[in-house]
């Protein structure tokens, strides 16, 4: 079926309408990228007063699409259904009367499309996408009729695919409550601060990371979406074997754990004995543990637990990297460090939880491929 393509910019309009800090009305909604998760899951909005927010911030409504253009890898583009203001790191796109919401989410969300967006981006450490290269989109523009049709189709398969998600997601929290069922009540469990049973390092700044250091395929440089997606399939940038002898310092290597520094905080994950060797970027931290105290699975553990994910929330305001923790303050977190048979026992239980896990996350995969393909066929007029 042939469809007739257009520019976003023609068919929508990116509207970046500015509110003051000191103009914003009591109990106003905002949004950060934070709110955001990778996929659209608005996880709630925060209810500001005038004041709260150190900048200038966009409106929205509830007929916008919200574009997160800060590392658009990340897939955040949400369908709020209330008005608000957001960060100025996510783009407010009003949708003309011929262009459905729902079809052009579904557009923007594919595979494809977060990949040519993030092919896009300018800027090494904090890669975003410009407005005026998202107006420039190639869209498919179908009657508004079918458009409502294929986007209808496409939430069904998207809402079948998002209960698998939301069953992995309840595997995990068994995985915390077998941890605060054992470590979290227990004050006779010695403490010691995170500096000490692990080396922490975080991700270089400044320059360090210049877009002219980069190769097509080399050594790995681990960005924040590999922590929070627990995933090292994709990757966008490479350095050299020089460069990364040059940086081996920010290295990473199996068992260590990376965590999330920036809009998604704390976000834990531990490095598998197969994964590419590379280095982190400022986006991470790197946390390399002395097995004498604790082993890096149960380290992992502690990181998802509740007490330390109420910790990190204290800071989650904004999308600003300077929200995570100062580093003194990491080093000073009090861990838990239980005998090594409680450890070991922790694990027994844990692995029973991974096996579900792992089964349900197979399965999780197989939905993905072909929801993606769906969506492949769909803006392609097959459906």
């Amino acid at each position: 079926m042939s469809w007739t393509q257009a520019k976003l910019r023609d068919v929508a309009t990116i509207e970046r309408d500015g509110i003051a800090s000191d103009a914003i009305t009591a109990g106003t909604n905002y949004l950060g990228l934070e709110h955001i998760e990778s996929g659209g899951k608005i996880l709630g909005a925060v209810t500001v007063d005038a004041g709260d927010l150190a900048s200038t911030k966009f409106r929205f409504t509830k007929h916008h699409v919200l574009y997160g253009k800060l590392r658009p890898y990340l897939a955040k583009i949400a369908n709020p259904d209330f008005d608000g203001i957001c960060s100025t790191d996510i783009v407010p796109i009003m949708p003309g009367p011929k262009l459905d919401r729902s079809f052009l989410t579904h557009f923007l969300r594919q595979p494809v499309m977060i990949e040519f967006a993030s092919s896009r981006t300018t800027g090494a450490n904090l890669p975003r996408l410009s407005p005026k290269a998202l107006a420039d989109f190639e869209i498919p523009l179908p009657p508004l009729d079918e458009q409502k049709r294929i986007a209808a189709i496409l939430d069904q398969a998207d809402e079948l695919r998002r209960k698998r998600q939301r069953a992995i997601a309840r595997l995990n929290q068994l995985g915390q409550a077998i941890f605060h069922e054992m470590f979290g009540c227990d004050s006779t469990i010695p403490c010691l601060p995170l500096g000490k049973i692990a080396d922490l390092k975080r991700g270089p700044f400044g320059g360090a990371l210049k877009k002219e250091i980069f190769v097509p395929s080399g050594y790995k440089i681990y960005e924040q979406g590999n922590a929070i997606k627990r995933d090292f399939s994709a990757g966008k940038y490479f350095i050299d074997a020089s460069k990364f002898r040059e940086m081996r310092a920010f290295s990473v290597e199996s068992n260590d754990i990376i965590v999330s520094c920036s809009g998604t905080l704390g976000r834990a994950y531990r490095i598998p004995e197969d994964a590419p060797a590379g280095i982190i970027n400022q986006a991470l931290l790197r946390i390399r543990v002395n097995e004498k105290f604790v082993g890096a699975r149960y380290l992992e553990a502690f990181f998802s637990s509740h007490r330390m994910q109420a910790f990190l929330g204290g800071f989650a305001r904004g999308t600003g990297l300077q929200n995570f923790p100062p580093m003194a303050e990491v080093r000073d977190i009090q861990v838990p460090v239980p005998s090594q048979e409680s450890q070991a026992a922790f694990l027994e239980k844990l692995d029973s939880v991974e096996e579900l896990e792992l089964s349900s996350s197979s399965a999780s995969r197989d939905v993905e491929c072909l929801f993606s393909s769906l969506q492949h066929r769909a803006f392609r007029g097959e459906l």
